[in-house]
């Protein structure tokens, strides 16, 4: 076969890929990278904590450069429980609308290895095959849902249930064959803020038997609410002040419908700077570890504004298990758990700069600590 190899067919080819080659470095290093960031709350799934991220996809920079036609990614972001070592992530949109960049957008729980999530649709995201399904999927397979799937209002418990816009009809998805099976209308139907503050997973203290207290107080709340003869607190809600605090444990009179207080002492003269204790996944009572008998109290390591989160593991008679240092400047969210437990939040403040989004997994036997950042 002939070719021809004239030098102008030669020329035409080179600056071709001179072309070529000069709008892939173009790309490559002028276009602008944004990071990917936190967008919600992280979500304790079985076998992994997830976190949506949010990302601005690159573009090239111009004069008249149109915001609006930026183009936004949505990602999962999974981390392993059983290696908190390991991650990935799975995309679920790319597109040019804002509007997925709103509070509507969450994780709504897992059932098995499907993690259900809503960010302007329905997304089932199977974490052995890495398959995305949408709503288009499941009218594909449920003819009886297309009617209001994409304005249906989506309840998790244990399972999912999508609900008519008009709360007449309600559907369970089987998180295997993602077929619907009609169920009854769930009470309270609505959006629930899931954004809960870490302050609702910790606590000034709570019952370690039906007459014995244990927490922590500062003087000024041991002349107070904490007197012999007061009745204990119902839900003893964590003191946002920066005070020092010490360990204390109550003897209570358990035979009254509300416990009174019998004696309240000191367990040492240890303080421990702007202290709680942390609650069980519930956010009713103290999260209780095991071999030895524990709890676990967060605390600062110094007064300023460059203070860490420490996380001590504690016996009800004071003796320290074991003490870390997280790294986190500011706490925004607790995932409690007896064997894994994730503090996320920002590292301290430095001039100038945003502070870095981190998830740190910290194992509750050992002490020891994977931290993860939330930048992508």
């Amino acid at each position: 076969m002939y070719y021809n190899k004239s030098p102008l067919v030669i020329a035409l080819a080179a600056v071709v890929l001179v072309l070529l080659f000069t709008g892939l470095a173009a790309w490559h290093f002028v276009s602008n990278k944004s990071t990917g960031i936190p967008l919600g709350p992280a979500v304790r799934l079985p076998h992994h904590i997830s976190q949506i991220l949010q990302t601005t996809e690159r573009y090239l920079p111009t004069l008249h450069r149109n915001p609006d036609k930026d183009r936004f990614r949505l990602d999962l972001l999974l981390i392993s429980l059983t290696d908190p070592t390991k991650q990935e992530t799975i995309t679920l949109l790319r597109q040019q609308q804002r509007n997925a960049l709103q509070p509507m957008t969450k994780i709504l729980g897992g059932t098995g290895n499907v993690v259900w999530v809503q960010a302007l649709d329905l997304f089932a995201v199977n974490l052995e095959t890495k398959r995305v399904l949408r709503s288009s999927d499941f009218t594909k397979l449920n003819p009886e849902l297309a009617v209001f799937l994409t304005s249906a209002r989506c309840e998790f418990k244990d399972q999912l249930i999508v609900v008519s816009p008009d709360q007449r009809k309600a559907y369970a998805i089987d998180a295997t064959t993602f077929k619907a099976e009609s169920v009854p209308v769930p009470k309270n139907v609505g959006w629930i803020n899931p954004n809960a503050t870490p302050e609702s997973l910790l606590c000034a203290g709570g019952l370690l038997a039906s007459n014995e207290w244990f927490g922590v107080l500062t003087a000024k709340d041991l002349a107070s609410d904490f007197k012999t003869g007061f009745r204990v607190p119902l839900d003893c809600p964590v003191n946002l002040a920066n005070e020092s605090r010490r360990l204390y444990r109550g003897r209570l009179d358990a035979s009254a419908p509300r416990p009174r207080i019998e004696a309240m002492e000191p367990i040492s003269d240890l303080d421990y700077q702007n202290c709680a204790l942390v609650r069980d996944a519930k956010g009713v009572a103290l999260l209780r570890l095991a071999t030895p008998d524990s709890v676990l109290l967060t605390h600062r390591s110094s007064t300023d504004s460059g203070g860490t989160l420490l996380v001590t593991r504690l016996e009800p008679n004071g003796k320290t298990g074991w003490t870390a240092d997280t790294g986190i400047g500011l706490l925004e969210q607790v995932l409690p758990d007896e064997r894994i437990i994730a503090f996320i939040g920002t590292r301290p403040a430095v001039p100038n700069k945003v502070p870095e989004p981190i998830l740190v997994l910290l194992n509750t036997s050992t002490g020891g600590m994977t931290t993860h950042s939330l930048w992508r």
